[in-house]
C-alpha cells in the first residue's frame, strides 16, 4: 500500500488507484466511475447477445422470414435462438399465418433491446468522429435548455468530441427535415415515419413560491388560496384537461402578473410576485420552496432525430451526451421527487442556481 503515492484510494481488495484529478472527472460530470455495476454479476451465456439481436430483428421485420434475410442466417438457427430466449423470458411472439405478433412481454423486451441497440450504434458512430469541429443544433424548451443542457456543455467538450453545440429555442418550432435543427428535446410532437423517438424521462410540474413571498404572505394552502397571488403563463392557463390541476388553483388565487417566456416566468416567481408552476428540479434553487397544493402535472421528455442522420458521428456523440443528462436522473424519474439528495446529475445545476442566487 505504501507504493500508492499522492491522493490515492484503496478498494476492498487493497488495490489502489490514483485519484489526483478526483475533482475533475474525465466526462465533465461530478462522478468518479464506480465498479458496482460490473461487480457481482454472472456473465451472460455465450449465445445471449445473438438471441437478443435475433429477436429484435424479428420484432422489426414482423416475420421470421424477414428477420432471416436481415441477419443472413437460416430459419432453423433463428427459430432456435427465439426459443432459447423465450425459455428465459416467457412467451414473446404469437405466430400468425402471415408473420408474427408480439405479446405484451415481447413488445417490452423488444423496446428495451432496441434502446441498447441504439446506444451501441451511436457509441460506435461517435467513435469515428472526425478531427474537425462540426456544428450540431439542438432545440429544447427554455427550462430544459437553461437548467440542464447549458450547465453540462463543458462535460461534452471535455470528452474530446469535436462539436460546436448550438441550443435553439423551440418557440418557432424548428424543422428536422429542413435541416433547421439536428435534435429536438421536447414533450410530445407530431411524429413522422422517419423520426427516431427516444424516451429520456418524465417532466414533473408542481407549485413553487419564493422564500420572500412566504415570509410576507405565509405558506399557501388550498383553504387560503383566495389570499394569495399567482403568476400566469399562457401555456399553463389553457383550459385543456391536461392543465386542470393548475387551472383549479388559478381560479381561487389572484392573478398578479404573466408572461409567455418560461425563464422570465421562473424569475417572476423567484422575485416574490406569487405562486407558479415550475419543474420539480427547481427545488434545487435555495430561494424557491415547493408548496404542496396537490399539483403534479407530468409528461414524457423525448428526443427526436432523423433516421437518415443516424450515422452522423457528431450527432451520435451529442445524443449519447443528452442521454447521460436525463436517463437515470432522479428529477426525471416516473415518480415526482421534490427534495432530492445531491446527485451527480444535478451538481452543475445546483452550482448554477446558487451562483445566481447570491
Amino acid at each position: 500500500m505504501a507504493a500508492c503515492a499522492g491522493k490515492s484510494v484503496f478498494n476492498e481488495q487493497g488495490k489502489c488507484f490514483v485519484a489526483d484529478n478526483a475533482d475533475t472527472p474525465i466526462d465533465g460530470s461530478n462522478a468518479i466511475f464506480s465498479h458496482t455495476i460490473l461487480d457481482g454479476r454472472k456473465p451472460p451465456s455465450p449465445g445471449l447477445w445473438d438471441e437478443m439481436r435475433s429477436f429484435l430483428a424479428i420484432a422489426r421485420a414482423g416475420s421470421l422470414l424477414g428477420a432471416t434475410q436481415a441477419l443472413g442466417i437460416s430459419q432453423p438457427t433463428l427459430s432456435r435462438r427465439l426459443l432459447l430466449l423465450e425459455d428465459r423470458l416467457g412467451k414473446l411472439v404469437i405466430r400468425k399465418a402471415h408473420g408474427i405478433e408480439l405479446t405484451t412481454k415481447g413488445r417490452e423486451v423488444a423496446e428495451r433491446i432496441a434502446k441498447i441497440d441504439l446506444d451501441f450504434a451511436d457509441l460506435f458512430v461517435a467513435s469515428s468522429a472526425p478531427s474537425y469541429r462540426s456544428v450540431v443544433k439542438v432545440a429544447a424548451t427554455d427550462g430544459l435548455a437553461a437548467f440542464w443542457l447549458a450547465p453540462h456543455i463543458p462535460g461534452l467538450l471535455q470528452q474530446g468530441i469535436q462539436v460546436s453545440l448550438e441550443v435553439i429555442s423551440l418557440q418557432n418550432v424548428p424543422n428536422l427535415k429542413k435541416n433547421e435543427v439536428d435534435l429536438i428535446i421536447a414533450f410530445p410532437v407530431p411524429v413522422q415515419d422517419d423520426f427516431i423517438v427516444e424516451e429520456l424521462g418524465t417532466m414533473h410540474l408542481t407549485t413553487f413560491a419564493s422564500l420572500e413571498y412566504i415570509k410576507r404572505f405565509g405558506t399557501p394552502t388550498r383553504e387560503t388560496l383566495e389570499d394569495h397571488c399567482f403568476v400566469g403563463n399562457r401555456q399553463y392557463l389553457s383550459m385543456n384537461d391536461f392543465w386542470e390541476d393548475w387551472v383549479s388553483v388559478t381560479k381561487e388565487a389572484q392573478y398578479i402578473a404573466g408572461t409567455d417566456m418560461n425563464v422570465t416566468y421562473a424569475t417572476m416567481i423567484k422575485s416574490g410576485l406569487g405562486l407558479g408552476l415550475l419543474g420539480n428540479y427547481m427545488n434545487l434553487d435555495p430561494y424557491l420552496v415547493h408548496v404542496d397544493l396537490g399539483v403534479n402535472i407530468n409528461h414524457g421528455v423525448r428526443m427526436f432525430s432523423l433516421e437518415q442522420r443516424r450515422n452522423n458521428p457528431e450527432i451520435a456523440a451529442t445524443k449519447q451526451w443528452i442521454r447521460g443528462i436525463f436517463r437515470g436522473n432522479p428529477w426525471f424519474d416516473q415518480t415526482m421527487a421534490t427534495n432530492q439528495e445531491v446527485s451527480d446529475y444535478d451538481q452543475r445545476v445546483r452550482w448554477l442556481m446558487n451562483h445566481y442566487s447570491v
